[in-house]
């Protein structure tokens, strides 16, 4: 569906050359079966974001060269590509990053995100009734929802999402197909989602797919992936991801003075003496268990209570 100008005022305009060009695209997604409004504000056009952040990404992306050099290089060229062809928002095409077991895919996604300035939507598609996230099924009198992209797009009024898929080589093969028909260009523009009477492009929505072995997966579902190898980081890179994952979670908690904090002394005296080398996702529990355990322990008499205390930390 076509990209409109954003509504907006003349002071959001980008000067480019001798045009004014809207700093915040948007786009029409959805249409309805029939006259009635589509749900969940979907017939109102949604924002494209990231446009901002184009320019910046690849080498300030956050994430150490040696450690993601595919990755860095696959987001910086999309990039250059975006600029030059005027699509002033966020995206890459459809992904699959391969890693060994804690080199750090759900982390890279984060951070990509981030640096983006998208929303970053993670579906685990693992388990038995994951099909549910692809596609609403009727099952007796239970209510049918959107798939979990459409509904991520109503929610944050963002047309394009960073949608991070997990557990995808232990999904039936049913899931797979259906995911690579997500995937495909000409289904995605047009996605019908019969619980809210309509059709959704979702051709805005980067996907990342996260595996261990490729092939695992279905050849159809492999054939709509470009493929990006996320090596594991080396005795620098294992600093880095630590420190990444650190400055995250203290962001996540909003601590207010996270350089005052013993906690984070703590941890990073631990990154300095090599205390790092662990698999991302249970680092990341390790920082959050470390950051939270003081406000949990001290006696509430020493301290205040527990409430003041995450008060004062957070700057509350």
């Amino acid at each position: 569906m076509a990209v409109v100008p954003a509504v907006t005022d003349p002071g959001s305009l980008v000067r480019v050359g001798a045009r004014a060009e809207p700093a915040q695209p948007e786009v029409a997604v959805a249409a309805g079966f029939s006259a009635r409004p589509v749900p969940l504000g979907l017939d109102r056009p949604l924002h494209l974001l990231g446009g901002n952040a184009l320019k910046r990404l690849g080498p300030d992306l956050g994430l150490p060269a040696e450690w993601f050099p595919s990755l860095v290089r696959a987001v910086a060229d999309e990039g250059r590509r975006r600029l030059e062809s005027g699509e002033r928002w966020f995206g890459l095409p459809p992904t699959l990053l391969v890693g060994d077991p804690g080199t750090g895919r759900g982390h890279a996604a984060r951070r990509v995100a981030e640096a983006a300035g998208v929303p970053l939507v993670p579906m685990d598609l693992s388990e038995p009734d994951s099909v549910l996230q692809l596609r609403g099924e009727r099952r007796g009198p239970e209510l049918v929802l959107p798939s979990l992209p459409v509904l991520a797009m109503a929610t944050t009024r963002c047309a394009n999402p960073l949608v991070l898929v997990t557990g995808i080589d232990r999904a039936s093969p049913h899931v797979q197909a259906l995911l690579a028909r997500m995937l495909a260009a000409g289904e995605a523009a047009r996605w019908r989602e019969d619980a809210l009477g309509a059709v959704v492009d979702l051709g805005h929505v980067t996907w990342l797919v996260s595996v261990e072995q490729p092939g695992t997966l279905d050849p159809t579902l492999r054939a709509c992936l470009q493929r990006v190898h996320l090596p594991p980081p080396g005795p620098v890179g294992l600093r880095f991801r630590a420190l990444e994952i650190l400055i995250e979670v203290v962001g996540d908690l909003g601590l207010s003075d996270p350089a005052a904090d013993p906690a984070v002394a703590e941890l990073l005296v631990d990154f300095a003496e090599g205390r790092s080398d662990m698999p991302a996702a249970q680092l990341r529990a390790r920082i959050l268990e470390t950051l939270v355990r003081p406000l949990s322990t001290t006696p509430p008499g020493a301290d205040g209570s527990l409430y003041h205390r995450l008060h004062r930390r957070t700057g509350g």
